[in-house]
């Protein structure tokens, strides 16, 4: 589908474009294809904040379930999700993301595998990072396409848990597969989630150093004075008396 790469190639306005009437003549004419173009059209406006121009997602996903296409199932239902969650119908979309989850087939689909990194987007916003490791187990990496989405899903899932420790060495990969795969807007939410590890990380790196200073200070400020090192006392040494001076002079 021409407007699905255009997607990729980060040209949001012109796969909008594209996309709609698209679907209405496929719509119109009969043809169950008409989801593929539906389904874009409704994520790409979600994703563009203009979810409130979108068409409803029901003829969509009833579509799609009558299809029983793991292919037609796994692209609606992604973008119907997306959809239900920026029009704050959480209950909804996690009610289609479980079902979803449940198609047979669904797992070894390469349609699926693509809408992964989304979905888990979706997901975690819906907070159910269960749901989300569901929703990649049993997806083998038997593709460049399904290898990039499952590192993507699980540098994810380590930002959400906040296991930045865990995270480096998936986000260092993570770039690089969105740059390999050709998705732009995949490689742009990618770098996002790096540069949040590593704020991440940075943070807590000075918070314990702060940490440290304010302890190394409690100890200062609590050590009695005939303790304190030598090289830390404030005090200067009295200049010497007469009786002191005569005597270093007699030596």
């Amino acid at each position: 589908m021409s407007a699905t790469f255009v997607a990729e190639l980060g040209l949001p306005e012109q796969a909008l474009a594209e996309a709609g009437p698209l679907a209405e003549r496929l719509q119109a004419a009969g043809d169950v294809h008409f989801t593929e173009p539906r389904s874009l059209q409704l994520r790409l406006l979600a994703e563009c904040g203009a979810h409130d121009h979108a068409p409803p997602a029901d003829q969509l996903v009833a579509a799609a379930r009558e299809s029983g296409e793991a292919q037609a199932c796994a692209v609606a239902f992604a973008a119907a999700t997306r959809l239900l969650l920026a029009q704050a119908w959480p209950d909804q979309a996690l009610a289609l993301l479980s079902e979803l989850e449940q198609v047979a087939g669904i797992r070894a689909d390469p349609y699926y595998a693509s809408a992964l990194p989304r979905l888990m987007r979706t997901t975690l916003a819906l907070e159910d990072r269960e749901l989300g490791t569901r929703l990649t187990d049993g997806v083998e990496p038997r593709t460049p396409l399904a290898e990039h989405a499952l590192t993507a899903c699980r540098a994810q899932l380590a930002e959400a848990t906040d296991a930045h420790a865990d995270a480096p060495a998936s986000m260092r990969r993570r770039p690089c597969a969105g740059a390999s795969s050709g998705n732009v807007p995949e490689r742009a939410y990618a770098l996002l989630g790096q540069g949040r590890c590593l704020a991440a990380r940075v943070s807590r790196r000075r918070r314990r150093r702060c940490a440290r200073r304010r302890g190394c200070s409690h100890r200062w400020a609590t050590t009695p004075p005939w303790r304190t090192p030598r090289r830390c006392s404030t005090k200067a040494k009295p200049p010497p008396g007469r009786d002191e001076r005569v005597a270093l002079g007699a030596t």
